[in-house]
């Protein structure tokens, strides 16, 4: 239905601008526009019922890489180099697979990680843990992760961190404010090579997620009801670090947004009762969204990445 309206909408466009010419789109146009709703939305990975799955395309049925479904599995990561996948393990350590699903390590020297994602180049995947980050391979040269103009408190905490192409370093934090006796969060942003640190704040919810874009410079925050939940009621979409949201999403409940801002779609685990896997237009209209339910369709939370 949603490809149908678009479709009229063509036609009433063309028959307004070209007189001259047929209003009427041809079959291969309209062809056309149906492949492209699906273009750029390939390598996913997504983690359902404790097993995990992997798309090349979602024109395709995803592959299967775990049968494993009594051990629990969260935090999914593609490599950015395309060749290994890495999740949390029940016991909250990472394991790398292939893409058969042969195991390529276990990092139980790990544990208690909040978030994790892999270098540009695939060679090393770091680990938010416990206001600290850690690497399975050579060490990032990324700025310190600090609690940046607050106050000293022993319960202060880092929610959330992540790292660009350009080893930028973005990360959440969690502050005790003793002016009001109350907890707040604020996103700081340390630019590479630089001495600049930018200070977001919000008066949405609980900050309480950021990932970057597949580009350099953009990134989604994403909001909660309460300090451990990763369930995000709102997510934000930011560019070029100017403080000012392009476009937001309320009223839903998202799990490990992952963003391209080249695409203009944010890929989520979505609640709609029970969780299903969908790939949200942030254009103006919105018209493509595209939902992965027949493949992925689960009653627990959903952790997605998409490369």
């Amino acid at each position: 239905m949603k490809a149908i309206t678009i479709i009229f909408a063509l036609f009433i466009l063309f028959s307004s601008c070209k007189k001259s010419e047929s209003p009427f789109l041809s079959q291969a146009e309209v062809d056309n526009y149906l492949q492209n709703l699906n273009e750029g939305l390939d390598y996913i990975a997504y983690i359902s019922e404790n097993d995990i799955y992997y798309f090349t395309d979602i024109d395709n049925a995803p592959i299967r890489l775990t049968n494993t479904p009594l051990i629990e599995k969260t935090n999914v990561q593609i490599s950015k180099n395309g060749n290994k996948i890495a999740y949390l393990k029940e016991d909250n350590y990472p394991v790398i697979i292939d893409f058969s699903g042969n195991v390529i390590d276990e990092l139980t020297e790990f544990t208690n990680i909040t978030q994790m994602d892999w270098s540009e180049d695939g060679s090393s995947l770091y680990m938010l843990i416990e206001n600290e980050l850690f690497y399975y391979g050579p060490e990032l040269n990324v700025r310190d992760l600090t609690f940046y103009n607050v106050p000293y408190f022993p319960y202060n905490t880092i929610l959330s961190a992540s790292i660009s192409k350009d080893l930028d370093l973005a990360y959440v934090m969690r502050y005790y404010d003793v002016a009001d006796y109350d907890y707040h969060e604020k996103l700081i942003i340390k630019p590479y090579g630089t001495d600049v640190t930018l200070e977001f704040f919000s008066t949405h919810s609980r900050m309480a997620y950021v990932d970057f874009s597949s580009n350099y410079r953009d990134f989604v925050l994403a909001f909660n009801n309460y300090s451990d939940s990763k369930e995000y009621i709102r997510l934000e979409f930011y560019s070029d670090y100017t403080g000012i949201s392009d476009t937001e999403k309320d009223y839903g409940e998202w799990s490990t947004p992952s963003y391209r801002s080249d695409l203009n779609y944010v890929l989520s685990g979505y609640s709609d009762y029970n969780y299903i896997l969908k790939a949200t237009d942030l254009s103006e209209y919105g018209s493509k969204d595209i939902s992965l339910g027949s493949y992925c369709f689960s009653e627990d939370l959903i952790y997605c990445d998409w490369e």
